[in-house]
């Protein structure tokens, strides 16, 4: 009986097997040894195992002695089945990811993105060990046409290099003679001075585990950052990176010192750039720029720039900030010593007249928290104490105040009972020139409310207003009246000035915000009444289908009136997902039997109807087509559409029949 227990899964005929046919197993065997001598290739699923067994007595890429692993996507762990065998690649990572190659619980073995290892397991069983070639050790030349990549330690007593050398760890060198370009890609480590003849290019970077110090002998520019990229967004870049494994708030990211002797010989910082965390949240990072100067011995933070504000001093110290302006050395002065402000002084603020708070212009007040002023000092705005007051200084009286309540008071000085207050003889008017008033706003006197009025002025008679002017101008108002709105207009007329008018109420907002158009009688939440004319125009511009008006209540959308460029249709909500329990209806034709239909006049007008129906013999038998309320005086009606669905069903019914007898005849 054959096995395959050996390393490379060939078939092992046993004593008196394959009497005849031995040939062709032994042939088969020989080209298995062929194949494990080539290059093959395993296609590596996109997930994190895959397992590769090599056949028993059957072609295979595994038994190849190079090895390309394809396809891949992410990291994966790489099964050598079975775990019997014992065999020896070279292995080529050609995925995207790392491959942890493993045969048993022992030692496994890892394959970086495009490296290529020498493996070899031991077939030991659940154990079994995936070896990785460590050491070689060459008596000869090695030569490499290409790269060579040494990721541990390279030691030699003599290395003669013609191309590349590609160093991922450390290159301990005691001499080194190098006649043409070094190129390193990661650390160069310099224990003792690097000394150039000429300009020293770092094009990577520059990195030092002690305190550096670049020393020049001259008052020429020390240190040049060039670029010489032509793109327009690049130019020369200097980074302070803190490369922090824990970053933190408040962490400190660089500090920029400018540095100077004393007249003792000591040396000062004497201003600095400092740069801190101020939030080193993922998603939300905040910094902090800030500009400290030496005054009087001691730092202060005299400018901090924040991510949301801009904040001068904030270390509370006694300095002032001022702006110049092309003709004023004070164009904006803030004093540090109390905060005090001034805009276009014409000295430090400590000469201002003694004024404290803000101060705007050239003044001379002694009590004013704000003044606005005119050339000859009269005032515009004025703080006289606890109100904010609008001076007139030729009348030398209030023309308006703010009280320290909070009330606006026009042509008075008196508190009223409300917030904004008006003398007895004023009242708010617009006009376009003297004596054209068009609009006012002022109170009525006998039944309260404010009024908004073109062409009408206050009248002591309950809701009358007087003329303002006699010319022919379309008089309209707008008045508040025990909670509620009304809206009044009147056509074109001439009346004398001075004469009582009762203008035409037009619309209406009542108490509980209701709306009445064209009637003072409420009949619902909103009522409209027209005569002889369009009761409600509904129009959209569009000659798209669209919803003119569509229906709500607490579950939603259920009804619409919809428009095209031709029709109007009158829908109600129909939609699948607003129902379950669907099933094909019942026939209707008892249903239909039993409708009345009638004809009739009507009341309201005597107009005579042919066919209709009775909401009430409706109701008895199609309940879902009739609405009534709960109020019995409320009148009942009935919803036509609703007896569609019951009709097309009675439809359908007789022309099945109708089918089934002429299928007969």
């Amino acid at each position: 009986m054959a096995t395959y227990v050996n390393d490379l899964r060939l078939k092992e005929i046993a004593t008196g097997d394959e009497s005849g046919t031995w040939g062709t197993s032994t042939n088969t065997n020989l080209e298995l040894i062929a194949n494990a001598m080539g290059v093959g290739a395993e296609a590596v699923a996109n997930a994190s195992t895959h397992t590769i067994t090599m056949a028993d007595g059957a072609a295979d890429e595994f038994r190849s002695t190079f090895l390309r692993l394809t396809g891949g996507g992410q990291a994966c762990t790489v099964t050598l089945a079975p775990n019997t065998l014992s065999h020896t690649w070279i292995m080529r990572n050609e995925t995207a990811a790392a491959l942890t190659l493993t045969q048993g619980s022992g030692a496994n073995v890892t394959i970086a993105a495009g490296q290529t290892k020498i493996v070899a397991t031991d077939g030991a069983g659940s154990g079994a060990i995936v070896y990785e070639m460590d050491d070689l050790e060459l008596a000869g030349n090695l030569l490499v046409g290409g790269t060579l990549g040494v990721t541990g330690v390279l030691t030699a007593t003599s290395l003669d290099i013609s191309g590349d050398i590609d160093v991922d760890g450390t290159a301990n060198l005691d001499v080194v003679d190098i006649d043409g370009a070094v190129n390193m890609a990661t650390t160069a480590l310099v224990t003792g001075v690097l000394t150039t003849t000429a300009a020293t290019v770092f094009n990577g970077g520059f990195a030092s585990n002690a305190a550096s110090t670049i020393t020049v002998a001259d008052n020429s520019n020390n240190l040049t950052l060039t670029s010489t990229d032509g793109d327009a967004n690049a130019g020369p870049k200097l980074d302070l990176y803190r490369n922090s494994t824990s970053p933190a708030d408040g962490d400190l990211l660089g500090r920029i010192n400018f540095r100077g002797r004393n007249d003792n010989s000591q040396d000062v910082d004497y201003a600095a750039w400092v740069s801190r965390i101020s939030d080193a949240s993922d998603g939300s990072e905040d910094g902090i720029l800030r500009a400290d100067i030496l005054a009087a011995g001691a730092v202060v933070d005299v400018l901090t720039l924040y991510g949301t504000e801009v904040v001068v001093n904030e270390s509370h110290a006694d300095v002032d900030f001022r702006v110049e302006s092309d003709n004023n050395t004070h164009a904006l002065f803030v004093q540090g010593s109390d905060g005090n402000v001034g805009i276009n002084s014409a000295e430090s603020f400590a000469a201002l007249d003694g004024v404290t708070g803000v101060q705007i212009g050239n003044s001379s007040a002694t009590s004013a928290g704000i003044a606005l002023e005119t050339d000859d000092r009269g005032y515009l705005l004025y703080v006289p104490g606890d109100v904010l007051s609008f001076w007139d200084s030729s009348a030398n009286s209030d023309r308006m105040r703010i009280d320290s309540s909070g009330n606006l008071l026009l042509g008075t000085t008196a508190s009223g009972s409300a917030g904004f207050n008006l003398g007895n003889s004023i009242n708010i008017g617009f006009s376009e020139g003297t004596n054209s008033s068009l609009a006012n706003i002022f109170r009525q006197s006998s039944s309260g409310g404010t009024i908004v009025a073109s062409g009408y002025k206050v009248t002591s008679t309950a809701n009358k207003f007087e003329s303002s002017f006699a010319s022919a101008w379309a008089r309209t108002a707008i008045g508040c009246f025990y909670g509620g709105i009304r809206f009044y207009a009147d056509a074109e007329a001439t009346v004398a000035v001075g004469t009582d008018i009762t203008p035409t109420e037009r619309m209406r907002i009542d108490s509980s915000g209701n709306l009445l158009l064209g009637t003072t009688t409420l009949q619902g939440r909103i009522t409209v009444t027209a005569t002889g004319s369009t009761t409600i125009d509904c129009a959209r511009t569009e000659t798209s289908t669209a919803n003119n008006i569509v229906f709500r209540n607490g579950n939603g959308a259920v009804g619409s009136i919809q428009t095209s460029g031709s029709a109007t249709a009158y829908n109600t909500s129909s939609d699948q997902r607003l129902k379950e329990n669907i099933a094909d209806a019942d026939d209707a034709g008892s249903k239909v039997d039993a409708i009345q239909v009638r004809k009739f006049d009507w009341k309201v007008d005597g107009s005579h109807q042919d066919y209709g129906m009775v909401a009430q013999e409706l109701q008895v038998v199609a309940p879902e087509a009739v609405s009534a309320s709960e109020d019995p005086d409320e009148m009942m009606s009935v919803d036509y559409s609703k007896l569609v669905p019951m009709l097309v069903k009675e439809i359908q019914s007789l022309r099945a029949r109708v089918n089934a007898l002429e299928s007969e005849g």
